[in-house]
């Protein structure tokens, strides 16, 4: 069988197709280079390798920093410095969006891409980014009185407790977010650039609508106890008590505990030590005194229609309020609770002057009815008679060592009132107070001591 011997012609061109391939691949696929024709901004970096271009983008980002920029608002302008605005090119990330064009798909495709870049040109932007808190910082710093702050809504206590309403106001400010976005875009395509400044509302955190809206419109309530000022420490607790539950804002449905608003009865705390009754007599401790405000805030409590969660009166009667009227407190162990049942918002505000203290409680007043507190004794409990032995006194003889007291069961009752007529008759839990044993101490020694009179009276004596 006869060889079919190729043609010389056509060997050869199997010889250049496989040459030109060759360089096509080489030429295509060779690392690290960029395609021919690739500008960045008005910057060729095509056929450099990435050392080399990124000397290139460092020194096109340098140049950047001298464009123009002029701020404007209405009738007035500021000249922004981009070298203190954080301006910067992301060389890497630039970089390899470059490299990749004309590396990725087939290679006919690359081929095609790179050889109409070569021809045409390809103007890549940069990925740059301008440094928010650095720009906010120069803005501020050339046009921060075009930022005016919103003013809240709030109320105020007048003398005459009244509820005065300061309305609220809108600001506005710089939309920083905005320029930023604006300053990035027009840096990629512009020489010279011209931003006016966005500026944004900005709406108050509580409005006018928001304090009308809490109900607060005058008076519900205020009750008023007496102290003795000279007493230094109990007057200074009270007050420190006072202060703790001065401004406190109560919303519907809250559920109040007296000892979490006014906190551990502490020498870190402020408190002193003054009288408190513990196991049915009067002993020195700190925060003596509190007690009073919390019965006194129990009473505005009472006289406000507020409900009562959890109360407790003292072991013995107190001279401050009405029998069966006082609440006790003890923190982490006996509480004072009421919960806003009203509807609306509540605000309390304490006054102490020289020897009285007043709770006052302010609300919703188109709910406000007459409210009536009594209080009675229900029962005496008569106290015992105790004896104790006493060494010291002659037999039989006896001498009151304390003198008993009575102790009570008191009731109380909340009357609500409208048009005249009593609408609802609460009947609150007893007090009771426990009676004091009279102590009586009876001698026991058999003959009166004898007394001796010192060696020098007897020696004077003889003179």
């Amino acid at each position: 069988m006869a060889v079919k011997k190729t043609a010389p012609w056509l060997l050869l061109l199997l010889l250049i197709a496989a040459a030109g391939y060759r360089a096509g691949v080489k030429y295509v696929w060779a690392p690290g280079d960029i395609a021919a024709g690739i500008r960045v901004k008005d910057v060729s970096i095509g056929g450099m390798n990435k050392q080399q271009a990124r000397e290139k983008l460092i020194a096109l980002q340098n140049k950047m920093m001298t464009i123009p920029v002029t701020i404007t608002y209405k009738d007035q302008c500021w000249p922004l410095p981009l070298r203190e605005v954080g301006l910067k090119i992301d060389t890497e990330e630039t970089l390899r969006r470059a490299m990749n064009i004309g590396h990725r798909g087939s290679f006919i495709e690359c081929m095609r891409l790179r050889h109409r870049i070569r021809k045409e040109g390809y103007v890549l932007a940069p990925v740059l980014t301008v440094d928010l808190k650095s720009l906010t910082a120069v803005v501020e710093r050339l046009a921060g009185h075009l930022n005016v702050p919103a003013k809240s809504a709030a109320f105020a206590i007048d003398d005459n407790d009244r509820v005065i309403i300061t309305p609220s106001q809108n600001g506005q400010c710089i939309d920083m977010k905005q320029l930023k976005l604006k300053l990035e875009q027009e840096l990629l395509v512009k020489e010279q650039i011209n931003l006016p400044l966005t500026i944004r509302e900005v709406a108050p955190e509580y409005t006018t609508e928001d304090i009308q809206e809490m109900g607060i419109t005058g008076l519900l309530s205020s009750y008023t106890t007496a102290f003795d000022p000279a007493l230094v420490n109990r007057a200074y607790n009270i007050r420190v008590a006072a202060n703790a539950l001065d401004g406190l804002l109560v919303v519907p449905g809250e559920e109040v505990s007296f000892n979490e608003v006014v906190g551990p009865r502490s020498s870190e705390a402020g408190y002193k030590e003054a009288g408190v009754i513990v196991d049915n007599e009067m002993v020195k401790g700190l925060g003596g005194g509190v007690c009073q405000v919390s019965t006194t805030l129990y009473n505005a409590v009472l006289l406000a229609d507020i409900e009562v969660v959890e109360r407790k009166n003292h072991s013995l009667p107190v001279s401050y309020v009405p029998i069966g009227r006082d609440a006790t407190v003890v923190y982490g162990a006996v509480d004072l609770k009421f919960q806003n049942n009203t509807g609306r918002c509540l605000y309390f505000k304490t006054e102490v002057s020289s020897g009285q203290i007043t709770v006052k409680i302010f609300g919703d007043v188109s709910r406000k009815k007459k409210v009536v507190v009594n209080s009675w004794i229900e029962k005496e409990l008569e106290p015992r008679v105790t004896y104790e032995e006493d060494e010291n006194l002659k037999k039989g003889q006896e001498v009151v060592k304390q003198e008993g007291s009575k102790g009570y069961i008191a009731r109380t009752e909340r009357l609500v009132i409208e048009n005249g007529r009593v609408i609802r008759r609460d009947e609150l839990p007893a007090s009771r107070y426990n009676p004091v044993d009279k102590i009586i101490a009876v001698g026991t020694a058999e003959r009166e001591p004898v007394v001796t009179p010192p060696a020098e009276m007897v020696i004077n004596k003889k003179h």
